[in-house]
């Protein structure tokens, strides 16, 4: 396992994260071919776990309800913003948004 994704669990666990949320939220994050994420910022609103993912000026935001179905929203330097949830599958997506998140951000500092 990875020091961001030990640090990610740390911040679920420091969070208060129910375990099978966390667990989830830890192996979907594994299928992401990195060698580093940023640590999120983590809360509970109401029944989701918020995870805050920043770089630079761009922001992610995943949204997790229970295990399995997950909502994300991508705010962009101009102000505008994506939303989507994640379907059954949702590596190839949750990759694409890393690559937004890390690559274009890098790139552009």
């Amino acid at each position: 396992m990875n020091r961001y994704l030990i640090s990610v669990g740390v911040a679920l666990v420091d969070a208060g994260i129910r375990p099978d949320v966390a667990r989830w939220i830890v192996t979907l994050l594994r299928t992401v071919p990195r060698a580093y994420l940023p640590r999120p910022w983590v809360r509970r609103f109401r029944r989701s776990t918020i995870l805050h993912f920043t770089v630079a000026d761009r922001e992610l935001i995943l949204a997790v309800v229970e295990p399995g179905f997950a909502c994300w929203a991508r705010l962009h330097p101009d102000g505008t913003q994506d939303r989507d949830r994640l379907e059954s599958n949702p590596t190839e997506r949750l990759r694409a948004l890393f690559d937004w998140l890390m690559d274009d951000a890098v790139i552009r500092v």
